[in-house]
């Protein structure tokens, strides 16, 4: 009977700790995750990776804990596993849930100053929408205007939350610039679609633009 070598027995567990965490993550039950996470962590069993912790991080969004997601991430830090562009969007995603900018500020600046991770489109769009969502419309707008420093190609959706947030503060002639812009614009990526125009009409109706 053949037998698995060392190697071969911590790539297998680690294979069925990814799936495991997944399958938790995706229920939300992100303290059976956690705790799963803990006790193979703790263990010579397998060695935890970013994908480990990015998934454990997931899961706790999805179960409405923010606090859980970023301890697990100041455990990853210390633990020397470096995070990577996914770990960092999901971390400003559950900050946008929670309409927490500064937190998703703080976040996206530790991605490019501590650990020059590059961002992409979705870690933009993440941290628009937390602006958005915090009622940080200036903010939200600076982000979006970044978007060509960080060779990243604006889209719709980033328009639209930067909109959104526009709308939050009651700057109504700020989102109705963003939609002649979006018009103006020969990228089609960037035209508006249903929710941008709704977005901008209840933009002029909350402050009685009629």
């Amino acid at each position: 009977m053949a037998t698995l070598s060392a190697k071969s027995r911590k790539e297998w567990a680690s294979r069925w700790l990814t799936d495991e965490l997944s399958a938790l993550a995706k229920k939300g039950s992100w303290e059976a995750a956690i705790g799963t996470f803990a006790q193979l962590h703790g263990s010579n069993i397998v060695k935890a990776n970013e994908y480990h912790y990015t998934t454990v991080i997931t899961g706790c969004g999805r179960g409405g804990d923010w606090e859980a997601a970023f301890q697990t991430f100041s455990h990853m830090l210390q633990s020397d596993v470096k995070p990577n562009v996914y770990t960092y969007t999901t971390l400003i995603n559950i900050a946008a849930q929670q309409s927490n900018s500064a937190l998703a500020l703080k976040t996206y600046a530790h991605m490019d100053v501590k650990n020059e991770v590059v961002p992409n489109a979705r870690t933009l769009a993440a941290v628009i929408g937390a602006c958005a969502r915090g009622g940080k419309w200036q903010k939200a707008l600076a982000a979006l205007d970044s978007a060509p420093a960080k060779m990243i190609a604006p889209n719709v959706f980033m328009y639209t939350s930067a909109m959104d947030g526009c709308r939050r503060a009651g700057k109504w002639e700020a989102a109705i610039s963003l939609l002649d812009e979006m018009k103006a614009s020969h990228d089609e990526e960037v035209k508006p679609n249903a929710v941008t125009y709704n977005t901008a009409i209840q933009a002029c109706c909350d402050a009685g633009a009629w």
